[in-house]
């Protein structure tokens, strides 16, 4: 199970690792966005962190919440999840088109570094627990993560 928490404006937090090119693990501050259909978005500048993506490919459109497209890096990051390690699809919009929406590597403030969409949510379940102000996905049952 995975576990996580609301922060004071009510949005579901999860703190997941990420294996970068080098190999070297790196901690990326995810919001859940049950609207969202890639598996992860993020930032260029997050990227550059864990340096670059495998199976880059240009020219993917992104449709924001406004109606805006915006072209996109589309490739495939290691991220821990239920089960262990697992490539996942990764999509960076153009940040020359779009203002700035994620937190910069490194620092820490009501911004996060991603948002994980739907797409990896698929055969989980989860329980945002406003009350205690708890986060958590888990395997739904009889089902593979």
């Amino acid at each position: 199970m995975l576990q996580g928490y609301l922060e004071e404006r009510d949005r579901a937090i999860l703190r997941l690792r990420v294996r970068g090119l080098s190999g070297e693990w790196h901690t990326l501050s995810c919001e859940i966005d049950t609207g969202a259909e890639p598996m992860l978005l993020t930032s260029s500048e997050w990227l550059d962190v864990v340096g670059d993506l495998t199976d880059k490919e240009e020219g993917e459109i992104l449709t924001l919440a406004d109606g805006s497209p915006v072209s996109a890096l589309y490739g495939t990051l290691e991220l821990e999840w239920l089960n262990g390690p697992q490539l996942i699809d990764v999509l960076v919009p153009n940040m020359n088109s779009v203002e700035p929406a994620f937190l910069q590597p490194g620092r820490r403030d009501r911004r996060t570094n991603a948002l994980l969409g739907r797409s990896l949510l698929k055969y989980c379940r989860l329980t945002i627990d406003y009350g205690r102000r708890t986060v958590a996905i888990a395997s739904s049952e009889g089902l593979a993560a």
